[in-house]
């Protein structure tokens, strides 16, 4: 009798399909639902919300930003976040500097939530557990743990929302919103393969052919530019921004 030899087949884990198409949520969910959400949301599940997709961040790394390391005042249209924890680093942990447009409807909220912060301590100083099941009570306003269950248990209870989900929509938004591309995507998120842009970001038709009625190039002319032109220079901008 031949002795049969069973080999388990070790499977390498990739990412097969976006993280957005495997949900089937498609791109961005737009601006008029985040402010819906925001709008309904109780005092304690706002702030987890407003944080987790100003900074697109995991649910560990939010807890771990600190009053000092936003700064509002960076510039008249943006804040800076400085130095914010990255986890899931291989070898080490690291950390990202990026940047928010006050231009964003989350923002007033985000900017109460900070002000209101004693320096030195953190924004949002809750555990991931409490992350969790705050971001699990968007869109379930009923949503309760029920008595005696379990940590995975609550998945099965929450609503339509969850870290994952948001920081896909904060992907998917900068791509539709802002043109990223996958390296500034990489920046921005503090990842380090070409692999996770493609896993949280998506584009629906519409949002392609959306961004295609955008003007490929922005031209910014202050009173101090014009100030060091000479006047055919001057006469050429001018022109230009007369559609000439």
């Amino acid at each position: 009798m031949n002795n049969l030899v069973e080999t388990k087949k070790i499977r390498k884990r990739t990412i097969s399909k976006t993280f957005k198409d495997s949900k089937e949520l498609g791109g961005f969910c737009g601006w008029d639902k985040i402010e819906s959400i925001l709008g309904s949301l109780n005092a304690s599940c706002l702030p987890v919300f407003v944080g987790m997709f100003s900074f697109g961040c995991r649910a560990g790394e939010l807890r771990h930003i600190m009053k000092d390391q936003v700064h509002l005042d960076y510039s008249k249209d943006q804040v800076e976040i400085r130095n914010a924890y990255v986890s899931k680093w291989r070898n080490n942990n690291g950390s990202r500097t990026f940047h928010l447009n006050k231009s964003e409807s989350v923002y007033p909220y985000l900017e109460e939530i900070v002000s209101s912060t004693p320096d030195g301590s953190p924004v949002f100083p809750f555990t991931y557990n409490q992350i969790y099941y705050r971001v699990a009570q968007v869109e379930a306003p009923e949503f309760k743990k029920p008595n005696g269950s379990t940590r995975t248990d609550w998945s099965k209870h929450k609503g339509s929302w969850w870290p994952h989900r948001i920081r896909a929509e904060r992907a998917c938004q900068l791509i539709r919103d802002y043109g990223f591309t996958t390296y500034a995507l990489k920046r921005w998120f503090g990842w380090r393969t070409d692999q996770m842009p493609g896993f949280y970001g998506e584009l629906t038709n519409e949002d392609v052919a959306r961004m295609m009625l955008k003007p490929q190039q922005n031209l910014e002319v202050t009173p101090e530019l014009l100030l060091t032109l000479d006047q055919e220079q001057r006469t050429f901008i001018l022109e230009l921004l007369e559609g000439k």
